[in-house]
């Protein structure tokens, strides 16, 4: 009966997602790399089907989001980081295609002020009751 009821408690306590996360960073980006990074964002957004969540702005140059996507910029200091990331598994189609479009649009774009990390996982607990 025990064992029953913290069962029952962890169950409806929480839930793991997986979520997979790829960073990129301009660093030392100035007004010009903004609006490069607009224009890119927009782009890979459109040809990957995710909508726009958020207008952009000085500090957030791009937020799209689907159900199970997201792309998100932010300005930090004098550079911008961005990460693509995703809340499903196998990958989405709309993740795959917008890795490979971001990756060489700011690639060709930032050449040297960019770095990329690898992909890596991360799992969120979320809280449910």
């Amino acid at each position: 009966m025990r064992a029953l009821f913290l069962l029952a408690a962890a169950a409806s306590i929480s839930a793991c997602a997986f979520q997979e996360a790829r960073d990129y960073r301009i660093v030392n980006a100035d007004s010009r790399d903004s609006a490069k990074l607009i224009r890119i964002s927009r782009q890979v957004a459109a040809e990957s089907g995710l909508p726009q969540a958020g207008a952009p702005g000085d500090k957030m140059p791009g937020f799209y989001r689907s159900d199970k996507v997201m792309l998100n910029a932010n300005r930090r200091g004098n550079d911008i980081e961005i990460e693509l990331s995703r809340f499903d598994s196998p990958a989405p189609h709309a993740y795959t295609r917008a890795e490979t479009l971001l990756t060489s649009g700011l690639s060709k774009a930032f050449g040297r002020k960019l770095t990329i990390s690898p992909p890596h996982p991360v799992e969120r607990v979320l809280v449910t009751e």
